[in-house]
């Protein structure tokens, strides 16, 4: 029923509102605790295991967010809209493949072969730097034509999506240059729309 389905589209509204707020705190978590820390000493603290674990919570409700996002809009979004979810999501599901990664593997390497991963790491030739670009590429585009889409049809509060969209931006620029934060204006967004598709009341029919 109508009712139902507005019902869910709340609930997805609320794991996008926790999405933001979560990734928020993982990104400034990282920042205070991890200071000038190798990448293979970051990756053995307990730290490094709480950002992990609380950023892959946050894009795993990201993605859920996001359904509820494009399910609100689109009856008006057409096929620009549809396009941009299936990029956003796609590019999101992949980062939290990395991020699977970084929780389960990255600590193995980093007690067994600190070396070998802090050398891979800081090497941007290699097959997995290349890996780490196109998810985030993917996600960031994804996410700015999202943001470009949800524009046109002004269902979600205009503010929120400009910074998803700048947000996304920033993160594309940001993340290739190693810079701490850079994810922090998207959480804000996508927080602000969460809050705004739980607040909505649903009609009954």
């Amino acid at each position: 029923s109508q009712m139902s389905t507005q019902n869910l589209i709340r609930w997805g509204g609320l794991s996008a509102l926790f999405g933001g707020i979560i990734g928020i705190a993982s990104e400034v978590a990282l920042f205070i605790t991890t200071g000038n820390l190798s990448f293979s000493d970051t990756a053995i603290s307990s730290a490094w295991l709480v950002f992990v674990a609380f950023a892959a919570l946050s894009t795993i409700l990201s993605m859920l967010g996001l359904v509820a996002l494009f399910s609100r809009q689109f009856q008006s979004d057409g096929k620009f809209g549809a396009a941009a979810f299936i990029l956003a999501f796609i590019g999101t599901m992949m980062v939290f493949g990395h991020q699977w990664t970084g929780l389960f593997v990255v600590p193995v390497l980093a007690e067994g072969t600190p070396d070998f991963l802090d050398a891979i790491i800081a090497d941007t030739t290699t097959i997995l730097a290349g890996g780490v670009f196109l998810s985030v590429f993917l996600m960031a585009v994804g996410w700015v034509l999202f943001g470009f889409a949800s524009l046109r049809v002004k269902i979600l509060p205009q503010g929120s999506i400009w910074l998803v969209t700048i947000g996304a931006f920033l993160v594309l620029i940001l993340s290739f240059m190693n810079f701490d934060l850079d994810k922090v204006v998207f959480y804000l967004g996508l927080a602000w729309m969460g809050w705004w598709l739980w607040s909505e009341k649903v009609q009954k029919t």
